[in-house]
């Protein structure tokens, strides 16, 4: 039971032929946040490297901006790639 329950609280994406829901769980545990981004709303999405870890944004037409990174997610580089294939949009890299 409790790896089905950390799995219920853990961050999650889905892509669907309308848009990408995120579900970002906050500070606290049974807390979280759910927001869809239509694939026509994407404005950009963004990488950034700082030490070890891959940060990455999706920014919408609205400036929404959904952050991420590899601890949120374990293959986050890949979602990031997913995304950009499915919105036709390709990453920008920041430094």
């Amino acid at each position: 039971m409790w790896r089905l329950a950390v799995g219920m609280i853990r961050p999650k994406a889905t892509l669907d032929a309308e848009g990408v829901r995120f579900r970002m769980v906050s500070e606290k545990p049974a807390d979280f946040q759910e927001q869809f981004v239509p694939w026509d709303q994407i404005a950009a999405i963004r990488h950034r490297r700082m030490g070890n870890n891959q940060f990455y944004s999706v920014v919408t037409k609205d400036n929404l901006v959904i952050a991420f990174d590899g601890l949120a997610f374990f293959r986050s580089r890949t979602l990031a790639q997913r995304i950009s294939a499915r919105a036709g949009i390709a990453i920008e890299e920041l430094k």
